[in-house]
């Protein structure tokens, strides 16, 4: 029977870390990674946050100081900044199409 975790454990807790990082060396994960990225993940980044709080840990200092500051997921904008935008990041698909209509193939 599987020891089920009691619900006061603190949100900085290490084992969430190593969980993460035991996950990371999955096959799961890293046969995804390899196929959307072409690469297998190094497993740094969970490498390194396990190692910061346990430090913190042995330190006695709050986790929350060592996380990453919080940033903004979606920017705004207008209707112009994103036409500006698509046009900068994807107006060479639109220049292909065109030239492929020119000769008259189909997509």
């Amino acid at each position: 029977m599987a020891e089920e975790r009691p619900a006061s454990v603190p949100r900085g807790d290490c084992v969430a870390r190593l969980d993460e990082l035991w996950f990371c060396f999955s096959p799961v994960y890293q046969l995804s990674q390899y196929y959307k990225f072409g690469e297998l993940d190094s497993c740094n980044q969970k490498w390194s946050e396990l190692w910061k709080c346990l430090r913190s840990k042995a330190r006695g200092t709050p986790m929350e100081d060592h996380l990453p500051a919080t940033s903004v997921l979606w920017e705004m904008r207008t209707k112009e900044e994103a036409r500006e935008f698509w046009e900068k990041q994807f107006g060479h698909l639109k220049k292909t199409q065109e030239a492929k209509k020119g000769d008259g193939k189909t997509i």
